[in-house]
C-alpha cells in the first residue's frame, strides 16, 4: 500500500493507493482539523459527510462512502475518484472562489 497526505484540505486527508489494483481509497480525519474551524462535534460532521455520500448525485462524481470510525480519529473512508479537485478548478477560474462563496452564504441563510 502506498500512503499520500494531501495537503489542501480543512481536514487530515490521505489516499490510500493499493498495489496491484486500479483501486484507492481516501480517508478524511475529522479529529485533525487543519482549517480555521477547530471545535465541533467531529463525531457528528463525520457521520453527516457520511450520510450526505450516500446519496447518489447526477451532476458531479461523488465518491461513495465505505466506512466511517469514530475510534480512528473520526474517519470516514471513500472511493476515490479521478479527476480534478475543486480547488484546482478555483486557483485557475478567475472569479469562481467568489461566486462559489456568495453560493455558500445563500445555502448558509437558507431555512
Amino acid at each position: 500500500m502506498v500512503v499520500f497526505k494531501l495537503s489542501t484540505s480543512s481536514h487530515a486527508v490521505c489516499r490510500y493507493e493499493l498495489r496491484g489494483e486500479d483501486f484507492s481509497v481516501v480517508s478524511k480525519f475529522y479529529a485533525d482539523p487543519t482549517g480555521w474551524k477547530r471545535k465541533y462535534d467531529h463525531v457528528c460532521a463525520m457521520d453527516e459527510e457520511y450520510k450526505a455520500l450516500q446519496s447518489p448525485s447526477c451532476t458531479a462524481d461523488v465518491p461513495m462512502p465505505i466506512a466511517a470510525k469514530k475510534e480512528f480519529q473520526c474517519a470516514l473512508v471513500t472511493e476515490h475518484t479521478k479527476g480534478k479537485t475543486l480547488y484546482s478548478y478555483v486557483k485557475v477560474e478567475d472569479g469562481l472562489y467568489g461566486r462559489l462563496i456568495d453560493v455558500a452564504e445563500l445555502l448558509r441563510k437558507a431555512p
